[in-house]
């Protein structure tokens, strides 16, 4: 499974749901998904360090897997590797299971969909996307 069929399952599932790959912005209470969250960080606003635990901790509270493999993608895509293997492992662990279709039609269960993308910042595989984001 490359890249493009992972983003595509985790893009699939945060369109499914608002609350799915949403949280609070802790300043201001409204919701923010994790891809605007990461664009934040990428803008001129930057979190802090306490924002992105304090968003990492909610995400592993709502026990949602495909949020968290979409958190840890756009965490990967940053360059921000330990956030992201953090909430990945959460969902690896989490007792709460999907299955996510993949863009190819293919089904893959959430948890060895998280160790792909585990395996995948392992291999460097987001090492180029970081790379650009720093542009």
């Amino acid at each position: 499974m490359g890249l493009g069929i992972a983003l595509s399952v985790i893009m699939l599932s945060q369109a499914a749901t608002h609350g799915a790959g949403a949280n609070v912005a802790a300043d201001t209470g409204e919701f923010m998904s994790s891809r605007e969250f990461i664009a934040a960080g990428e803008a001129s606003i930057s979190p802090t360090q306490t924002d992105i635990d304090t968003h990492i901790d909610m995400a592993i509270g709502q026990d949602d897997p495909a949020a968290l493999i979409t958190l840890g993608v756009e965490f990967a895509r940053s360059g921000q590797t330990g956030a992201a293997l953090q909430v990945l492992n959460a969902a690896v662990q989490s007792e709460t299971r999907y299955r996510l279709e993949t863009a190819n039609g293919n089904w893959v269960d959430s948890r060895r969909l998280a160790l792909k993308v585990i395996g995948m910042i392992d291999n460097g595989e987001f090492a180029a996307q970081e790379r650009l984001a720093r542009r």
